[in-house]
């Protein structure tokens, strides 16, 4: 049995082993009044009487009489010792105290060393307690050894790591109280208990191969549980100091966890009292410790040749569009508060650009999400998922100060494109202690919140509110000047662009929905309008890219066809102001521009051929012009004005806030074409003093190599 456990000790001792061994018994009296006395009076003078009763029994086993520690002499058999007089007086009295200073108080003049080892003095007592090495321990012997593991218990766990065999000698309780053997794996070492009470095929165990492969994680459980249970009721927490009570908190909030993550059937195999009790002492542990602690905030803003921006001072800042800033923040917190929490939460219309990632070592024990990678807002923008949402920085209970630098920048995705735009939702800083997700273990210390302005200043004239040079706009490309007269003949008249600025034009944009307006073209005959009819667009490509044309609604659907991200698209004819409109909905363009080309059908021939006879505009299409800053700043043009005029193209924008920008389009004004009875190609120019062949006409399938040219 674990009792009879092997020890160097073993067999007759000496007169002077013995007299040490009195010695050290009567230290270890001592000593559990002293520890008793230091962890809240939770020890009587029980176990120091118990102790004292080990050292009668072992005198009266063995004839010795107690050591007189004062004079150096026994009181019976008169044969002298050395005493703690004659260490010399460099040196302490145990290794653990090898040398005297102020705290014992031995001096030359005052040769008295007043210190006392708690570990020597425990170590002692498991050593005389395994020296009698009983068959059959009684009832005094059982007592003595739980007064040892009390002694053992009030160590801390540094000091305990010091003892040896005390398992050894503690094993005998365990086998002396069988009812709580069901809460504990069984000492035989073959991992049976209540919940694997016997070997079967799952195990493996068989007399060929004895070894039980179960592991049972529920005793392990219920066995930590216990034990800082029993710890418990040996102090007064009404006693403890700070650095006591995190430590004891701590071990009770590691039960907690170790309880939580057992399956729902484990947990229901656990001592249901005994985790009410856990829970208990937990809540009574947060009151007393929250009621008296701080954690407070100091947050700057800070941009590269701007002033420093205090959010402790101020409910707002502004950022300029395009540079980057550092939110500085310094969190001062009480000692040893425990599960302390830093949240920053950042709001759509900033993003992310870099935080810090604790280290080994340092005061923040972990942050949420772990890598910028899995750090994204709950809202999607047509497929687009802004670099933001809560951070979540974890503090070691011993943290007092930390600052965090975390890099941020105005999202530009969805930016209005305004000279000031306040964002909706607000920065926010907050700490507390609790768990992250629990709102119910949550206690919050100081919440710090501010509302972010995105600014932009295209130049400093006067009267210029321009952020950027022109803004979003449309631009027209192609220089083709007749249409065909043929009926149901499909024809273009421009590509389209859509630019998100003349300086900035790869720069991503979003739209909450995007109109595009567009004219029939229309010829006059006999004092009436004919009107083309809407045929079909090309989502052209960009340039020698393969990159996707996001325009196009194709590259938004799911692989069963339905659209996806909340994208939709319209096409919808005005029979009345003779125009289509093109409408998209959570429309997010990744690349910044993207082109498109609108084609027309007559629907009976066009015999007007007159020059510029075909018209492509509308009047209920206005046009911003081209007088700077004003064409540039997304304002709907006014339809009374002199200046108004008509266009083939117009758009406007709602943005992400619900914000509405009117297209630039004054390049879109309306445009005049000739309607011809074929496709006609005219070519000028010498190859070799020859003449280039110009007959269209009268030979219709020639085949015109040119070579290079520009067009």
């Amino acid at each position: 049995m674990f009792w009879r456990t092997e020890n160097k000790r073993k067999g007759k001792h000496s007169k002077k082993s013995r007299r040490q061994l009195w010695r050290g018994i009567l230290s270890a009296v001592l000593c559990v009044a002293f520890l008793g006395t230091n962890v809240g009076g939770a020890f009587s003078m029980a176990a120091a009487e118990t102790l004292l009763g080990v050292a009668a029994d072992a005198q009266e086993d063995t004839g010795e009489g107690l050591l007189n520690v004062d004079g150096g002499q026994e009181t019976e058999d008169g044969d002298s010792s050395e005493s703690l007089e004659e260490l010399p007086p460099d040196s302490g009295s145990c290794v653990h105290h090898l040398a005297h200073d102020e705290a014992c108080g031995y001096t030359e003049e005052n040769p008295v060393c007043t210190f006392v080892c708690a570990i020597c003095a425990v170590q002692r007592q498991i050593d005389a307690l395994l020296a009698q090495n009983a068959e059959e321990p009684d009832e005094a012997v059982l007592e003595q050894i739980r007064a040892a593991k009390e002694a053992y218990q009030a160590l801390s766990p540094e000091e305990q790591a010091q003892i040896v065999n005390a398992d050894a000698l503690f094993a005998i309780l365990k086998e002396e109280q069988p009812e709580e053997a069901d809460q504990t794996p069984n000492p035989s070492g073959d991992n049976l208990c209540t919940h694997h009470p016997a070997h079967d095929a799952a195990c493996g165990y068989t007399e060929e191969n004895p070894v039980c492969t179960f592991l049972c994680a529920v005793c392990p459980v219920q066995q930590q549980i216990d034990d800082v249970l029993a710890r418990l009721e040996q102090v007064d927490l009404e006693t403890l100091d700070e650095a006591a009570t995190a430590t004891l908190y701590e071990e009770l909030l590691a039960a907690k966890r170790a309880y939580e993550g057992l399956e729902p059937e484990q947990q229901a195999q656990m001592d249901a009292e005994k985790i009410d009790k856990l829970l208990a002492f937990l809540e009574t542990f947060a009151i007393q410790t929250l009621e008296t602690s701080e954690m407070n905030i100091t947050a700057v803003i800070r941009t590269e040749g701007a002033a420093d921006q205090s959010l402790n001072e101020k409910s707002e800042f502004s950022v300029d569009f395009s540079k980057q800033f550092t939110l500085h923040i310094v969190v001062k917190s009480t000692l040893n508060l425990p599960n302390k929490k830093v949240e920053i939460t950042v709001p759509d219309g900033l993003t992310v650009v870099e935080y810090p990632i604790p280290e080994r070592g340092g005061m923040a024990e972990s942050v949420m999400p772990e890598s910028i990678d899995e750090l994204h807002s709950e809202n999607n923008y047509g497929g687009y998922h802004p670099t933001n949402g809560t951070i979540t920085y974890s503090l070691k209970n011993t943290a007092e100060e930390n600052s965090f630098n975390i890099i941020l920048a105005p999202d530009t995705t969805l930016w209005n494109r305004s000279t000031e735009q306040e964002l909706r939702e607000k920065l926010t800083i907050r700490t507390y202690t609790g768990d992250i997700g629990n709102t119910g273990s949550q206690k919050t210390y100081q919440t710090i919140s501010a509302t972010p302005k995105i600014t932009g200043k295209y130049n400093d004239t006067p009267g210029d509110n321009r952020a950027i040079q022109t803004g979003p706009r449309l631009s027209r490309v192609g220089v083709k000047t007749g249409v065909p007269t043929a009926a149901n003949q499909p024809f273009a008249l421009r590509q389209i662009w859509i630019n998100p600025d003349k300086d900035y034009i790869d720069m991503p944009q979003f739209f909450k929905k995007l109109e595009i307006k567009i004219a029939l073209p229309y010829y006059t005959k006999n004092g009436s309008n004919i009107y083309a009819e809407f045929d079909h667009i090309t989502w052209d490509p960009a340039g020698q890219s393969t990159r996707p044309n996001l325009l196009d609604p194709e590259n938004h659907k799911e692989t069963d066809g339905s659209y996806k991200d909340g994208f939709t698209f319209t096409e919808t004819v005005n029979n009345t102001d003779h125009t289509v409109t093109l409408t998209w909905t959570n429309l997010y363009l990744e690349y910044g521009q993207d082109y498109f080309t609108p084609y027309f059908k007559w629907t009976s021939t066009c015999d007007v051929t007159t020059t510029d006879a075909v018209k492509w505009g509308s009047a209920s299409i206005l046009n911003t012009g081209k007088s700077a800053p004003g064409c540039y700043e997304g304002k709907t043009p006014n339809a009374d004005a002199d200046s108004a005029s008509a266009s083939a193209v117009g758009g406007t924008i709602t943005w992400q806030d619900d914000s509405t920008w009117y297209l630039y389009n004054g390049d879109c004004s309306t445009f005049s074409f000739t309607a011809q009875a074929g496709e006609s190609m005219s070519v000028n120019g010498k190859a070799n003093n020859q003449p280039i062949y110009n007959n269209y006409a009268g030979d219709s399938d020639i085949i015109y190599y040119l070579g290079q040219f520009h067009v």
